[in-house]
């Protein structure tokens, strides 16, 4: 009887977390033309970022910080925050590709050959990454569930080590990203939206 309704209620959360997820992925604009870009665009602070995944400030704070727990849970949120926005602007820039990728196939237009090749560095870029940085989100969301900075025998993560997911580094990817979505900028439309796309990115 207990195993039937624990079954039961795993079941029910499984099937409520898939109808949250497909509802708010049916709710979302996903043909995004250029104009509605830079608007949704959340800043990204590269030094901070390049900061908080550090090694030697990391190594630093652990030799010197007397409150090194709650400084690497710090970290730890920094890091989930600077993921999720980097997440956030590549699926922005991806729909923004795709929706150039689909009106040429769907409406026969005729683009430069320089043009088809940014649309398909950037979708290609933006994919890689997306599962790149979904597995560090998912990582960093346990490693938070474990509250280190309070419980003194769990043992204290390193953040800095956050930045490779197997043999990618995440701020390379996002570079990676960064750079396709300004390049399909500069050869689609004109040099003013590749400095929006790099100063918001």
């Amino acid at each position: 009887m207990a195993t039937n309704i624990v079954l039961y209620c795993f079941l029910t959360a499984v099937a409520l977390a898939t109808l949250t997820v497909s509802l708010f992925n049916w709710s979302r604009q996903k043909r995004r033309t250029w104009d509605e870009v830079a608007p949704h665009l959340r800043e990204f602070d590269w030094p901070e970022a390049r900061i908080t995944f550090d090694h030697e400030q990391e190594e630093r704070s652990r030799v010197l910080s007397p409150t090194y727990r709650r400084d690497q849970r710090s970290r730890l949120e920094c890091a989930k925050e600077y993921v999720s926005r980097a997440y956030h602007n590549c699926r922005i820039v991806l729909e923004w590709g795709t929706t150039e990728w689909r009106d040429m196939i769907d409406l026969h237009l005729e683009y430069e050959p320089l043009v088809v090749e940014a649309i398909k560095a950037l979708r290609k870029e933006a994919a890689a990454f997306r599962w790149i940085a979904l597995m560090a989100l998912s990582y960093m969301w346990l490693l938070s569930l474990l509250h280190f900075d309070q419980w003194r025998f769990m043992p204290v993560p390193g953040i800095a080590a956050r930045r490779k997911v197997f043999s990618a580094d995440i701020l390379q990817s996002y570079e990676r990203v960064k750079q396709a979505a300004a390049t399909l900028a500069r050869v689609a439309y004109a040099e003013e939206q590749t400095d929006l796309i790099l100063a918001k990115m």
